[in-house]
């Protein structure tokens, strides 16, 4: 009788350190597992975090980029505003020059479009004049 009653108790606690020990492993096990995806949690987060910083890097460099091609472009269009302000008719009439139209306001570009006694205007930079041809003579 005390055989059986200690093979009993032997399979009993036989049971009991077997349902302990997989409940342990399981524990281990989920924890394990909890641990495994934190890790590839915390890793895809830096390789995020890591792209981040390169987007942000690049958004700066693209933005440097930018500023001085409009900077460059800023001043090209300056240097071509000043050479036209050069060009400009009204710029060369303040230089000294000065158009002349027959009665109808057409530009004379020729002595040999005038008449004796024809009246013409004289366009300056500040006003117009009238004049009167009273001789002409060929350069």
């Amino acid at each position: 009788p005390e055989y059986a009653a200690l093979r009993e108790d032997l399979l009993q606690k036989g049971e009991r350190l077997k349902h302990a020990l997989q409940t342990g492993i399981r524990a281990k096990r989920d924890r394990l597992s909890l641990c495994f995806s934190d890790a590839v949690r915390l890793r895809a987060q830096r390789a995020i975090e890591q792209r981040r910083q390169r987007i942000d890097e690049a958004h700066a460099a693209i933005g440097l980029l930018c500023e001085r091609a409009l900077e460059a472009r800023r001043h090209r269009l300056e240097r071509e505003k000043e050479r036209l302000y050069a060009y400009a008719p009204q710029r060369t009439l303040e230089r000294g020059f000065a158009l002349i139209a027959d009665g109808a306001g057409k530009l004379l570009t020729s002595v040999g479009q005038v008449r004796q006694d024809e009246t013409v205007s004289i366009r300056f930079a500040d006003g117009t004049a009238q004049a009167r041809i009273t001789g002409k003579e060929t350069v």
